[in-house]
């Protein structure tokens, strides 16, 4: 799970969201909510293909959790 909000690893995950001007992206800093729910569409389906092609995400080596998260799914059957 994410140490620090679900947040984390959208902005992980989805490519077009850009970090906050001045703040790194790791599990630290807290990240703006989403409006809307559909709006981590992007992020949950990347993150299912990363997953299924064991693939790591560009930004995810500073958010071990996302890359726990994944390895975690890959072992689901």
């Amino acid at each position: 799970m994410p140490k620090r909000n679900i947040e984390t690893w959208i902005y992980a995950l989805d490519m077009s969201r850009s970090v906050p001007e001045g703040q790194p992206l790791d599990e630290v800093e807290a990240y703006p909510k989403l409006p809307f729910e559909s709006e981590c569409a992007g992020a949950a389906e990347a993150f299912a293909d990363h997953a299924r092609l064991s693939t790591v995400p560009q930004r995810a080596g500073s958010v071990p959790s996302l890359l726990d998260g994944i390895a975690e799914f890959r072992r689901l059957p």
